[in-house]
């Protein structure tokens, strides 16, 4: 029936807060009854419902208030509800009914939802508590509730948690009413020993009433021994509970042999808490014979005989019994521990994929809201935290992983205990450090993810943001607990991140921790670091200041700095190079000296040393003092053979000889003495020689890696030496040679517009040689491809044609049609 909210309803939603009316007490329905006449409103009266006015005479509350009572004792409580609320209802909220009606209807509406509830199987506690709310204001009326209210009141009690209540109604119940007095002991013991909160010692005294009672049965005694046997295991008192049950079991006869195979289960797990495991075994097979494999105790008792194997050292055979249990009773929440113990056997036999497959299965039922009374989930976490150190200490970081990873998804994201954070945090680093170092060859290069393999990179980069993001939790976690260990994730976080490639959050990282931790050792670390972050951003003059700070040594408070002061010179320089005027150059310039003349350096440092040499270089080489920087570069070579860059630098010295020739070759041009002719002719040949040889070197380093590892400078630099390769020869006067490289730098290049400076060059080296017709030939496709290419892709600077091959080009197409004309 559809029409106004009814007062007097049912929930089946607990937790949220209801609504309440003058004098209802108003419960929503949990579902539609069955009945197919009947459909009750969800919605609770809010106060101020208007109800219709009834245009008949007053009704004979009296009357209804019987009619109520009837309707359930004939076991029809939705029926009452819906003649409370329509015709007693609006008379009450309106004041209207008299002391004893008012008591009634009270009365009533507490049995009404009590019966209601209990008839759609539900326990919800918004219920409950309305429950009491009628029966409470029933008594303050004046009601004396009979034997029926006084148990259905002593069982919403026990819902509710208010379990002393509830026995003292409990005392109320006739003599001849045994059964509903040993029911309301058993829900106050269950709820005591099995609900969040209970009271364990509480229970303890109910048991000993209730074995004590003369009207309790002798299986009753065996259920409450058993129950006794519980809560003393609960509270970590094996020896009493070992007593306990001893006695207990004489009590118990052979025949009944559910109830004595539950008290067997527990003495044998109670003998397996005091680490005697051969008595343990002994109980737990006493119990298997009497069971049959259909009880539900049968699976309990064969997991404490794997319990107790796995303490005696019988792994393999614990194993075995807790894939049983797993195997043959799954539905039982016994499986639960079984997977437990099948997870920490199989770490101990080596088996750790099969180990973590079980842990996996574990969460997952737990997830799914299944439990055993031994698993919680900070247990099974600290499981796993075990698992996690065995594997870390064998440094099996992927299986260390695994398992720290299962430990952090028992718990939403803002309840992962810091413990487990800090677990993957480690796992991901110690993994990122493994590629790291297994893919540098060169001892000396900065500690990075740049020069891997891209897939190595890529799966270190993945590792290094993860960790860095669980150590940054971490740290959040210990703000307030532990200002050491806050400082050690902090920084872990930043170090991370800036390994990654991550400069955002390696930044904010990294100011935390220099405003956070003034005084702390790596404070010049941190300063050294966020000027290079600065850096590689471009913010050239504010990575400068971090440089000078702790060059100059200005801040008293930062202890360390010498290291870091040594290594901020070549920074700073090219800070200086990248983003000053003249003058600054020429201070990056002497900083460069200044280190690789050993004059500033205190704490000798290679790696210094080496990238003053490089910086050094090229500088000199842009700035045309090829000679020098060709030196510079020689003994970077000589001295770091196995530097990553390597092939950049043998590309650097190659182009500082060829640019030192093409000087030589001006010099050639003018009118020198002839000595000094054959001298300069001399050198200048050696010079093409040695840059030939290395643009060949360069070639086939270059090329024998995979495209995809070389970074934008390196593919520059291997088309440019295709080039420039030919270019030595061609200056040589090796044309032959020369139109052979440079056929293979336009074949390798077909698609670059660094093409057309092959293609012009073969034309070149066809008119040297006196071969027109092939130098027309070329000369024709060289226009062509020309022609297709746009004006814009002229702009590029680190094209290798300059002014002198167009020159070269334009006098050859000259003399090709002037030949052409004289014929």
């Amino acid at each position: 029936m559809d029409g106004p909210t009814d007062p007097v309803q049912i929930s089946q939603a607990s937790g949220k807060a209801a609504g309440k009316g003058s004098a209802a007490h108003q419960i929503k329905w949990a579902e539609v009854w069955h009945a197919p006449v009947l459909a009750l409103s969800f919605a609770l009266l809010t106060g101020g419902l208007t109800l219709a006015v009834l245009s008949r005479p007053a009704p004979d509350h009296e009357s209804q208030l019987q009619r109520v009572e009837h309707l359930l004792t004939i076991e029809r409580p939705e029926d009452a509800i819906s003649l409370l609320n329509r015709s007693l209802h609006p008379y009450e909220s309106r004041g209207e009914l008299d002391d004893a009606q008012h008591r009634n209807f009270h009365l009533l509406v507490g049995r009404a939802l009590y019966l209601g509830q209990l008839a759609l199987g539900l326990d919800v506690e918004e219920n409950h508590r309305r429950i009491l709310e009628a029966y409470v204001e029933a008594e303050r009326a004046g009601a004396s509730l009979n034997a029926d209210d006084n148990y259905y009141l002593a069982r919403t009690l026990i819902s509710l948690g208010r379990v002393d209540q509830a026995l003292l109604r409990a005392e109320r119940q006739p003599r001849d009413q045994a059964e509903r007095w040993l029911d309301i002991q058993r829900r106050a013991i269950n709820r005591d020993i099995d609900h969040p909160g209970g009271d364990q010692s509480r229970a303890l005294t109910t048991l000993s009433a209730f074995l004590t009672d003369p009207r309790t049965s002798e299986e009753e005694r065996a259920w409450a021994a058993a129950r006794q046997g519980r809560v003393l295991l609960d509270m970590g008192m094996a020896a009493g509970a070992i007593d306990r049950l001893l006695r207990d079991l004489q009590r118990v006869s052979p025949k009944a042999g559910e109830e004595r195979a539950r008290l067997l289960i527990l003495l044998a797990e109670a003998y397996l808490a005091e680490g005697r495991e051969r008595e343990s075994r002994l109980h737990a097979s006493q119990a298997l014979e009497m069971l049959p494999h259909t009880s539900s105790l049968h699976p309990e008792a064969i997991l404490i005989m794997a319990r107790a194997e796995e303490a005696s050292g019988e792994t393999e055979t614990a194993r075995e019994r807790y894939g049983r249990v797993i195997d043959r009773h799954f539905e039982h929440n016994a499986t639960v521990r079984a997977l437990l113990g099948l997870a920490e056997t199989e770490a101990f036999l080596g088996s750790t994929i099969e180990s973590i497959a079980a842990y996996r299965q574990l969460r997952d039922e737990l997830d799914a809201g299944r439990g055993h009374r031994d698993v919680s989930v900070e247990g099974v976490m600290r499981s796993l935290l075990r698992r996690y150190v065995e594997s870390f200490q064998r440094e099996d970081f992927r299986s260390a992983l695994a398992y720290a990873q299962i430990a952090d998804s028992l718990y939403e994201a803002s309840q992962v205990p810091p413990e487990v954070l800090l677990a993957v945090a480690e796992a991901r680093s110690e993994l990122a450090s493994g590629l790291i170092e297994a893919g540098s060859g060169d001892p000396l290069a900065p500690r990075g993810i740049a020069g891997l393999d891209p897939a190595s990179r890529e799966e270190a980069r993945r590792h290094l943001i993860a960790a860095g993001g669980y150590f940054q939790r971490h740290a959040e976690k210990m703000v307030l607990r532990d200002e050491e260990r806050y400082a050690s994730s902090l920084w872990r976080s930043a170090d991370a991140f800036d390994l990654a490639g991550s400069g955002d959050r390696a930044m904010r990282a990294f100011l935390e921790f220099q405003s956070g931790f003034p005084g702390d050792a790596r404070q010049a670390e941190a300063r050294f670091r966020l000027g290079q972050l600065y850096q590689s951003r471009g913010e050239y003059r504010l990575a400068s200041g971090f440089y000078r700070e702790l060059i100059e040594g200005k801040d008293p408070e930062v202890k360390n700095v010498g290291l870091f002061a040594d290594l901020s010179y070549v920074p700073l320089a090219q800070c200086l190079l990248l983003d000053g005027r003249e003058e600054e150059h020429e201070e990056a310039e002497r900083l460069l000296r200044m280190v690789v003349d050993g004059r500033v350096v205190r704490e000798p440092d290679p790696r210094t040393r080496r990238d003053a040499l490089v910086e050094l270089g090229k500088h000199l080489l842009i700035t045309g003092r090829y000679a020098e920087s060709a030196r510079l570069l020689d003994e970077v070579l000589r001295r770091f053979p196995t530097d990553q860059e390597r092939a950049l630098n043998r590309f650097r010295l190659a182009d500082a000889l060829r640019l030192e020739a093409e000087e030589m070759g001006r010099q050639l041009d003018g009118s020198i003495p002839d000595h000094q002719r054959r001298t300069l002719t001399s050198q200048r040949r050696t010079r093409l020689d040695n840059a030939m040889g290395m643009f060949e070197k360069v070639i086939e380093e270059l090329e024998s890696r995979p495209r995809a590892s070389l970074s934008a400078v390196e593919r520059e630099s291997l088309r440019n030496a295709y080039f420039y390769r030919a270019a030595c020869a061609y200056d040589l006067g090796d044309f032959t040679t020369a139109v052979r490289y440079y056929d293979a730098a336009h074949e390798r290049y077909a698609n670059d517009p660094a093409s057309l400076v092959a293609l012009v060059q073969i034309v070149n080296a066809f008119i040297e040689q006196g071969q027109l017709d092939r130098a027309r030939t070329s000369n024709e496709r060289a226009r062509r491809y020309f022609a297709s290419l746009p004006d814009d892709v002229w702009d590029d600077p680190y094209l290798p044609m300059d002014r002198t091959q167009w020159e070269r080009w334009l006098q050859s197409t000259s003399r090709l049609y002037a030949m052409q004309e004289e014929r």
